[in-house]
């Protein structure tokens, strides 16, 4: 492999500016009333799950119906996207969704405005440990929670999750109800339709207080929109394109794509939402699967981080799940131009707050670069990083020590020992 020279500019590369605040909804004026199920939200003695599941949908995959079975036989295919993401009982056997995770669900509107609120809840639900726990009732944990699960029994949980299922379903229920004739499409592609333009209305979609969010987008009709260029090089121009004229900021979320219909669109809608602050970290045609787990741990660690002769203010946001694996992880360097790059690889972690992270194949910086080939490695010293591959960060007492680097490159700049980026950021407190 042919070893390159990195040249990285006083206003190029990783200026990876943005924050994590989040967007607030206006008024819409929408006449659809929210169903919620908040009783398992905040139960005392038991833990947070750490994230949040932000769900928008396109009008145009919900069905006009006059509600019961009609509404069944004409949207079964939403509501099992819809159960598959946020019921407790198939999204938590599947992993998809972590016990009491808030789940919000959104109706973007057909004309652009904002977003409408459509459900809001928690997953009443229990780990395995904390149903032990709960059934001896010897714990805190039994003693604190009486007041929403009762005993702990099953019948009693089982009667939460059915209430909390019903509000779900009756929230599309009505809204197919609702549901006004559709209406003339916007012309143009996925980053001009009307989908886009609703989430960009939203000031908030995401509860401050609910963890890290993730975001789920159900909507076939715009999905559909994206091109679907034979090349992948040209797909992830477009999408980089797109991304910087639409101007939409998810602010470092995990987006997950379902009922696309088609896999030829991937390419482009990776590209588009990294470009606008998004990790794709999964894309079905059918009910969402295979998705990272949530958080068991999360930390934010800012400092600086030299380059080209500047500094820049920087964040990590750090997120490990049960396995091990780095989910909904983000670097970012506040500068001229906003870029986030998710970081994902793997932790080993040896107790008492000390973490070995390491980058896996996904390529970090390099998903930057429309062309993902290794001879395009270091071509453009603009992109975060230089496009480089390559992590390792150690966690230890409240410091995070980094070095990012690629086998690829030699030499940064004009200086023979530059051979990689170091910097140290401190611990959130």
């Amino acid at each position: 492999m042919a070893m390159r020279n990195l040249f990285v500019g006083v206003c190029a590369a990783l200026l990876l500016a943005g924050c994590w605040s989040s967007p607030e909804t206006k008024e819409t004026g929408q006449s659809v009333s929210a169903k919620k199920f908040m009783g398992a939200c905040n139960v005392e003695g038991l833990a947070g799950p750490g994230r949040q599941t932000v769900i928008l949908i396109d009008p145009s995959s919900l069905v006009k119906s006059t509600g019961g079975s009609d509404f069944s036989a004409k949207n079964a295919r939403l509501r099992d996207a819809l159960l598959a993401i946020a019921d407790p009982d198939v999204a938590g056997d599947t992993g998809n969704l972590a016990p009491r995770e808030l789940v919000t669900v959104f109706l973007t509107s057909p004309t652009g405005a904002a977003p409408q609120l459509i459900f809001s809840g928690c997953a009443p639900s229990l780990t395995e440990a904390e149903r032990t726990q709960l059934e001896k009732n010897n714990s805190t944990i039994g003693k604190a929670s009486d007041t929403f699960f009762g005993r702990g029994t099953a019948n009693e949980i089982k009667e939460q999750k059915e209430g909390y299922r019903e509000a779900l379903i009756a929230s599309l229920n009505v809204a197919s109800q609702a549901k006004a004739d559709g209406g003339a499409e916007r012309d143009g592609g996925f980053a001009q339709s009307a989908f886009v333009a609703s989430i960009r209305s939203a000031t908030r979609l995401y509860d401050p207080a609910g963890g890290m969010a993730r975001m789920v987008l159900i909507a076939p009709g715009a999905i559909g929109k994206a091109p679907s260029y034979p090349n992948p090089v040209e797909a992830r121009k477009a999408g980089f394109a797109d991304a910087k004229n639409a101007g939409l900021d998810l602010a470092g979320v995990e987006v997950v794509v379902a009922m696309a219909n088609s896999d030829r669109t991937r390419n482009y809608l990776d590209a588009f939402m990294l470009g606008s602050g998004g990790d794709l970290v999964a894309f079905s045609n059918g009910a969402p699967s295979g998705l990272p787990g949530p958080p068991m741990w999360r930390k934010t660690y800012v400092g600086t981080i030299a380059i080209g002769g500047e500094t820049y203010p920087a964040e990590a946001r750090i997120a490990v799940d049960a396995r091990g694996n780095l989910v909904n992880s983000w670097l970012e360097m506040r500068g001229i131009s906003k870029k986030t790059v998710p970081l994902s690889g793997m932790a080993t972690c040896r107790g008492a707050g000390k973490c070995d992270l390491r980058s896996d194949d996904r390529g970090f910086a390099h998903r930057f670069y429309a062309d993902r080939s290794e001879a395009a490695i270091g071509s453009d010293g603009s992109q975060p990083f230089g496009g480089m591959r390559r992590f390792e960060m150690a966690i230890d007492q409240g410091k995070l020590v980094a070095r990012v680097y690629d086998p690829g490159i030699s030499q940064i700049g004009d200086d023979p020992n530059a051979k990689d980026f170091r910097f140290t950021l401190s611990e959130r407190t």
